[in-house]
């Protein structure tokens, strides 16, 4: 539609543009909200703006941990969360919580609605404020809903506890010995 706009337009003699310019005005105008409109009732089926990466590792004691994923879909969807294929329960366990974010339509970068989820770990409950490599190396799935158009789409990662080498190779003993403790 822009692309036959713009044909209109040039192919319109300069002396015609320059005697109406009120009518040019009335139809860019019209012209614009057809798009905007047309953008805004859009039906998009699930699909992804930003997945989970295939593999996401933390240093045991990093202060903030997360992974978020990013599903464009209209009628807007909703995400759920998976622990190792067992859907999080939220009201359950205070160690993880979750912020979605939901995104209006924005053309300027062809983006129908969306929603943007982030799964963050809730550290100041883990033991010592820390991961545990035994029991969180495990495969975080973001899932998303049907939403009447199309199915609705997964991502996965596999969540690990990395520890921490400095630079010049040395560790601290704290380090050693959990490292260690896990590598043995």
């Amino acid at each position: 539609m822009l692309k036959f706009y713009i044909k209109l337009i040039s192919s319109i003699p300069v002396n015609d543009i320059i005697d109406c310019p009120t009518f040019l005005i009335i139809i860019e105008w019209q012209i614009l909200l057809c798009l905007i409109e047309s953008y805004r009732f859009s039906l998009v089926a699930p699909t992804f703006i930003k997945k989970l990466h295939s593999y996401r590792g933390y240093v045991y004691n990093a202060p903030n941990v997360s992974i978020m994923c990013w599903v464009e879909c209209a009628p807007i969807c909703t995400i759920s969360w998976l622990r190792d294929d067992i859907p999080m329960n939220f009201t359950k366990t205070n160690r993880y919580y979750v912020s979605n974010v939901y995104h209006p339509p924005d053309p300027r970068t062809d983006d129908f609605e969306s929603i943007q989820s982030t799964l963050i770990w809730n550290l100041t409950v883990w033991p010592n404020g820390q991961l545990d490599r035994a029991e969180d190396n495990v495969k975080f799935t973001c899932k998303s809903s049907s939403n009447g158009i199309g199915p609705g789409v997964e991502s996965f990662t596999h969540f690990h506890v990395e520890c921490m080498f400095h630079s010049n190779l040395s560790f601290w003993r704290d380090d050693i010995s959990t490292c260690l403790h896990f590598i043995l």
